[in-house]
């Protein structure tokens, strides 16, 4: 009886990265959403389903670390593209 119990638990346990894993396989997806405007939050809502249970925390600290550069170059066409030159 507890082996069953025992072995419930673990089955419905997930593996240490596979939030990672997930948020890797969506990847294509984050990117182009970030690129059209949508917040961070907004996609976590979003793709929580497909993220294997991976905390708002984790999330938001895998998209620092995959897209800073991203965020500093759309930055960087924000500030000197924006702007209108005389």
């Amino acid at each position: 009886m507890t082996d069953k119990v025992i072995s419930e638990k673990a089955a419905s346990k997930l593996y240490w990265g596979d939030g990672r894993v997930a948020f890797i396989a969506q990847q294509a997806q984050i990117k182009s959403m970030l690129a059209e405007g949508y917040s961070q939050s907004a996609i976590y809502k979003l793709l929580q389903e497909h993220l294997s249970g991976m905390s708002y925390s984790q999330f938001s600290y895998l998209i620092r670390k995959f897209y800073k550069f991203f965020f500093v170059y759309k930055f960087l066409y924000v500030f000197f593209f924006s702007r209108k030159y005389f």
